[in-house]
């Protein structure tokens, strides 16, 4: 692999990790406001014949938290991280400038923590919060005993099932299909390099034997 090829790989693992984090952000401060807002805005009757079990208001709570933690340490990965990036890129329009001055590289662990904490385990977080809403919600609407808000609760989750399996699914068939990826990509740069360390090799006893030769004749001639 020359030069050149490996600034290539470099610029493209540059943009990529770029646009981890554009859409990191993006994706962070969306859902953890929505879920902020779905916090404070939920109100509870409070009925006394058919009152909100107390682990559900706990599960409530931990699973907003989570998602709201989770989405604020991924959109401050991607803000702490993003602007050195973007500069590397904007000078690059302008000038040679080497890719490897931007911390991508160095930072791959943090970057990749932000992309899962947002798309993966919060998104996940964020649907689980919606049917935990639902019962929330509606679990105290309605007679006898809340039994209509109940079922629409039931209903909701009924619904939303389906997508979370989907959700999980494609998430593990996505990564799978990634990890091969980048596993068969590995092995073919490391064939390529041991190709290269072969012919290496080959040249470098070409040049011993053709020095030796050299110098048998030139003993000889003496």
């Amino acid at each position: 692999m020359n030069n050149q090829d490996d600034d290539l790989a470099t610029w493209r693992r540059l943009h990529l990790k770029r646009s981890k984090l554009k859409t990191s952000a993006k994706t962070s401060a969306l859902l953890a406001g929505f879920a902020m807002v779905a916090m404070v805005e939920v109100q509870f009757n409070n009925e006394p014949e058919n009152p909100i079990p107390p682990a559900l208001l706990i599960v409530f709570g931990i699973v907003t938290v989570l998602l709201v933690s989770m989405h604020m340490v991924a959109l401050m990965i991607s803000i702490c991280i993003l602007p050195s990036i973007d500069a590397v890129c904007e000078t690059a329009n302008k000038g040679k400038v080497d890719p490897r001055d931007s911390p991508h590289e160095t930072m791959n662990v943090f970057i990749e923590i932000a992309w899962v904490f947002s798309n993966v385990f919060g998104v996940f977080l964020f649907l689980v919060e919606i049917a935990i809403l639902c019962w929330a919600k509606f679990w105290e609407m309605g007679q006898p005993r809340g039994m209509p808000g109940k079922r629409a609760a039931l209903a909701s989750t009924i619904i939303l099932v389906p997508f979370l399996i989907i959700f999980v699914v494609f998430a593990a068939h996505f990564y799978r299909v990634l990890v091969k990826y980048n596993y068969e990509r590995s092995a073919s740069q490391i064939r390529e390099l041991e190709g290269i360390a072969s012919e290496l090799d080959i040249h470098t006893n070409n040049q011993v034997k053709i020095s030796t030769i050299s110098s048998s004749q030139t003993i000889q001639n003496v």
